[in-house]
């Protein structure tokens, strides 16, 4: 918890301290797989890098995939069939150059959860 506000306190006196604050928000939408099973569908991807530094950028990013179809598999197969995962992750990224060009060198830390429901997934039928 210490730790925690540290870090906030940190981040709002580096933020507060700066004349502007470069934010620039990405989303996306495509299409994506599940390689175990072989699921396909829909995927969503929204990213916030903020300028941390002249040569420093923090990136939050969030992804979401969603499929009911394995397309290998009969549709007998695929009834009740799902496949859901979110993705979370807080990253920086060191650019050697201005304006986020030259050498690039990134780091960070990535949380998944996931839940399926598929003939072939045996004990973790709906399980996460």
């Amino acid at each position: 918890m210490k730790q925690s506000f540290l870090l906030v306190a940190f981040m709002a006196i580096l933020f507060g301290t700066r004349a502007q604050i470069n934010i620039r928000p990405y989303l996306g939408v495509g299409y994506g797989l599940e390689n175990q099973v072989g699921f396909r569908g829909m995927t969503v991807q929204g990213e916030l890098a903020i300028d941390l530094m002249e040569h420093l950028d923090g990136i939050v990013n969030l992804n979401y995939f969603y499929s009911s179809n394995v397309p290998k598999w009969e549709q007998s197969m695929n009834d009740g069939a799902y496949y859901r995962q979110f993705s979370s992750a807080v990253k920086v990224l060191y650019h050697s150059q201005a304006n986020g060009n030259g050498f690039l060198f990134s780091g960070g830390l990535a949380f998944r959860k996931g839940k399926t429901n598929h003939f072939l997934t045996g004990d973790l039928k709906d399980g996460s």
